[in-house]
């Protein structure tokens, strides 16, 4: 009986970390900009809009109480984006690198990165034919710089290559929410929402109704 009872329980856990969001979007400024927010079943919220091929955004917390939904973003500056780095030596002249993400997805190709040389410049990273690494040919003091994730969170996120020119980094965010090498933060602040059958109605700072997609 309480084999059976622990099974339960394991395949009511999988079904609840399987659950996909609730999903809700809208259009603005006459259809040219569009605005998504995924609500997940473990309280974390993913949010995002843009105009043509911009693209800001922001995750965090939610929460709601009666009507009210609330999103409480985390503080991108202090937020840690890399989760680990993985150094070995591999042969050959060049540096390679690959970025995963915290389920671990490959997100390379969504990640812009340069080697930068102190006194010398930045050195882009060129993505492999399979998609899955970037390489750039080594030079003595160069760090890896994560471009993207600097802009989208102000910070500085570099790894020294002088002892190593392999690395797999793993991200503690979703492939998913990076659209663009591009995107910027959204906001800091609470966001909040009124709740209305399957809709979302912000009032700052302007009413916007998202509307659940099915």
């Amino acid at each position: 009986m309480k084999n059976i009872f622990l099974l339960l329980c394991v395949c009511c856990f999988g079904s609840a970390q399987a659950q996909t969001p609730d999903v809700y979007e809208t259009n603005y400024n006459n259809g040219l900009c569009s605005a998504t927010i995924a609500l997940y079943a473990d309280y974390n919220f993913f949010y995002e809009s843009g105009c043509g091929a911009s693209s800001r955004i922001c995750f965090g917390k939610w929460s709601m109480k009666k009507d009210t939904v609330k999103l409480q973003p985390v503080n991108p500056k202090t937020f840690p984006v890399i989760k680990s780095v993985e150094a070995t030596t591999v042969a050959g002249d060049s540096i390679w690198i690959s970025i995963l993400d915290k389920n671990g997805a490959n997100m390379t190709a969504q990640i812009s990165t340069g080697l930068e040389v102190a006194g010398r410049g930045s050195y882009m990273f060129t993505l492999d034919s399979t998609g899955s690494k970037k390489y750039v040919y080594k030079r003595s003091g160069g760090k890896i710089v994560l471009r993207t994730l600097n802009k989208l969170f102000g910070q500085r996120l570099e790894i020294p290559t002088d002892t190593a020119n392999s690395f797999v980094i793993t991200l503690n965010i979703s492939s998913g929410w990076i659209n663009s090498t591009h995107a910027d933060w959204e906001e800091t602040n609470t966001i909040s929402f009124l709740k209305k059958e399957d809709r979302l109605i912000s009032t700052k700072p302007l009413q916007q109704i998202f509307h659940k997609k099915e």
